[in-house]
């Protein structure tokens, strides 16, 4: 994080802010009034910080509404913070957090570096693929027109094996694993890393090539159907007839093509069965690279891939698409079974979902099938415990009074109360003193159960 749009209307205080926040690294760019905000509305900035009232206005209406909005996240500051509220503008996307005005400037800059923390974990696990980290050339950025995500050590070693053997002149390659795990883009990966290269594609099940190949072979005129082509590319090695197999087998053996093919498992099966060459078989197979299912691979691993995917819908849509707590969970939990292939689908499909002025993909955006109720109904606690707990971390209770907490929704009332009733001792007239009230508590039923077990005094 490197720059961001701070809104504070007091001027005292933003100043503050401003060198507070600066001393971190960060550029800050101050606006007082909501003419100068809008005006930079579309500027580049990696996140936008401003007071829920500002200038006299209600941001988050003026953002629900579409009547402003940002290139960047959104982070508001109230005094007040309304729990449920905060929850619906995060969860539609309209708001990126919301942060505690409480919590003073110490507690923003250390948020603030927290967020940068996060963001260069993200973007350092990013570009272990992308620079060079996983073989690619010093200076490269991406194979060629394809990318590979790497992250787990077995991928790791895919990719740094199919670089290996992509340099070897002398040497064909076979890329196994189970469908839709990226094998082809791994082939293309070697094609690209191949010297000289000028490779045929040879699609499943499109054998017309193998065909012309072995009548060329065997009336003579073998020069020209090789002349043009340093590497051919077979995908479905596995489904390869006994005909064109014995074509492939002459073609190989004269030494002057390599071959990258594409297969699953099922070609080891037919080996055992005699259904498909040995011989061949050891001729293509000088490098053989393994690419393991998208269950058996790092939870970090599958989230890149899920970055990598809804940014490649963000580009469709042409604007940025977010995931809740819940969507996320559901996707790293899956055990995919159609691995990647599978994965970007019901992404795909979840995106197309989505309603107008949608931009956030929910639990509810995928089938059933992926989740249980259980399983997510247990995730919203365990997010809502953690927001509780963020929360009270973060607040000096002691400013807090009743007027505050019964602002809140049910549970967040009775998390923030039970500090109040422990401090108590029970005692209900230290209870309203410590809260600022003399509001009739005893008649609360929440708090009835929080005083379960302890004294009465005072009542």
């Amino acid at each position: 994080m490197k720059r961001i749009l701070l809104a504070e209307d007091d001027k005292s205080l933003a100043g503050e802010y401003k060198k507070a926040i600066e001393r971190g690294g960060i550029e800050v760019d101050l606006v007082s009034t909501l003419s100068s905000l809008k005006s930079r509305a579309n500027g580049d900035y990696d996140l936008v910080i401003v007071n829920r009232l500002f200038d006299g206005k209600e941001i988050d209406r003026l953002l629900e509404k579409g009547e402003l909005s940002f290139n960047a996240p959104v982070v508001l500051i109230s005094a007040h913070i309304d729990a449920e509220r905060a929850a619906e503008l995060m969860d539609r996307g309209v708001i990126f957090d919301f942060w505690h005005k409480a919590e003073g400037i110490p507690g923003i800059v250390n948020k603030l570096e927290r967020l940068k923390r996060e963001t260069r974990d993200v973007r350092e696990k990013l570009s272990r693929f992308y620079n060079g980290v996983f073989g690619l050339d010093e200076g490269e950025t991406r194979p060629v027109g394809r990318e590979v995500i790497a992250y787990s050590p077995e991928m790791v070693e895919a990719l740094s094996s199919a670089l290996r053997y992509a340099r070897r002149k002398d040497l064909n390659v076979v890329v196994i694993g189970e469908p839709g795990t990226g094998r082809s883009t791994l082939a293309e990966y070697i094609l690209h890393h191949m010297e000289p290269r000028s490779p045929l594609v040879v699609e499943k099940g499109e054998w017309g090539f193998l065909e012309e190949l072995g009548e060329a072979l065997t009336v003579g005129y073998g020069k020209k159907v090789e002349s043009g082509h340093d590497v051919v590319l077979i995908e479905g090695l596995e489904e390869l007839p006994g005909d064109e197999q014995t074509y492939l087998l002459n073609y190989v053996k004269r030494g002057k093509t390599r071959v990258v093919a594409t297969a699953t498992e099922a070609l080891y099966k037919r080996l055992q069965e005699g259904k498909f060459s040995g011989e061949l078989y050891q001729y293509l197979a000088g490098g053989v690279i393994y690419l393991p299912p998208l269950r058996k691979r790092l939870k970090e691993e599958v989230a890149l891939l899920i970055e990598h995917f809804l940014r490649r819908e963000d580009e469709k849509r042409e604007e940025r698409l977010g995931l809740s707590e819940e969507a996320y969970g559901i996707l790293l939990n899956y055990p995919w079974p159609g691995n990647l292939v599978e994965l970007e689908q019901r992404l795909k499909a979840a995106v197309a979902s989505l309603k107008k002025g949608e931009n956030l993909i929910r639990a509810a955006h995928f089938p059933s099938d992926m989740y249980s109720e259980e399983l997510v109904r247990s995730r919203n606690e365990a997010i809502y415990r953690n927001f509780v707990e963020n929360l009270l971390s973060s607040l000096d209770i002691s400013q807090l009074t009743y007027e505050d907490i019964k602002k809140m929704s049910g549970e967040l009332y009775y998390a923030l109360l039970k500090p109040f009733v422990e401090m108590s001792g029970g005692d209900l007239a230290l209870l309203k003193k410590l809260l600022k009230t003399d509001e009739a508590l005893e008649k609360d039923p929440l708090l009835a159960e929080l005083f379960k077990g302890k004294k009465k005094g005072g009542q």
